[in-house]
């Protein structure tokens, strides 16, 4: 990453993570119960509860109770650091509800891993690919260079999930299995790929999306970490809660967290 990258990745951690510690501090300080006493006991309590809260209304008031389903750490909930530090068979959820989410959550997610020495994909839809490579320099990660050495790739995610429209579960994995393995074969310690998941959606095969997401499961037992983009304009929620139990962390606009 170039300086100017670094010093954008600072700028907009430090901005989110003051806004996450004034809020929390807030929460903490000012809300009571009905004896007036302090309704939460913790950053890490006022962090949880407004989680549920947010996860309950996308789920268009359907009664749930999430337990411990989700671990959410007060100090590491700031999306951009919080995928800077996933690592080898780590399956994360991105939820963006727009672009300026999707590019900076998923830049900051393969500058990290190229950094410790990564091999990096993004599978963009094609409308979107010329996009992509630019958002990624602006970013600060030499695409160019990193493509000429074999350790970058943007590639169609119509190509790699479909075949003449359609999806199969065991294509998919099997084309994500060899990957990882060639990649390692050539020296790199993972495969760190971000892919755009819309072709399903496009394509009326959502319901092989949920199947294959499901057979990846919270952890990866292939050497690769993946972060899953989704619009949540186009995510129902009974597919949200499929998408939850599937991926080990969940990063939405302004909280990530680890489910269990």
């Amino acid at each position: 990453m170039t300086q100017s990258g670094a010093r954008k990745r600072a700028t907009v951690s430090t901005r989110i993570d003051g806004e996450l510690s004034s809020l929390l501090d807030a929460l903490v300080r000012e809300v009571r119960d009905e004896y007036g006493l302090p309704a939460f006991r913790s950053r890490s309590e006022a962090t949880t509860h407004a989680l549920k809260d947010f996860l309950g209304k996308r789920s268009k008031n359907r009664t749930i109770d999430l337990g411990s389903s989700f671990v959410v750490d007060p100090d590491n909930c700031n999306p951009i650091t919080y995928v800077e530090k996933l690592g080898c068979g780590d399956h994360a959820m991105l939820l963006y509800h727009n672009e300026i989410v999707r590019r900076s959550v998923s830049s900051f997610f393969l500058s990290s891993g190229l950094q410790r020495g990564a091999a990096g994909v993004y599978l963009a839809s094609e409308r979107r690919m010329d996009q992509v490579t630019g958002e990624l320099r602006r970013r600060g990660i030499n695409t160019e260079e990193l493509e000429k050495k074999g350790a970058f790739a943007v590639m169609s995610a119509e190509e790699w999930y479909l075949r003449r429209g359609k999806a199969s579960a065991d294509m998919i994995i099997g084309n994500w299995l060899k990957l990882a393995k060639d990649k390692i074969k050539e020296g790199y310690k993972v495969l760190q790929a971000v892919g755009e998941t819309d072709c399903f959606f496009d394509n009326g095969e959502v319901k092989e999306l949920m199947v294959y997401e499901k057979r990846l499961g919270k952890m990866f037992s292939i050497p690769m970490c993946a972060l899953c983009a989704y619009d949540a304009a186009r995510v129902e929620p009974k597919h949200f809660w499929s998408l939850m139990e599937a991926h080990g962390h969940g990063i939405f606009q302004g909280i990530a967290f680890k489910s269990v």
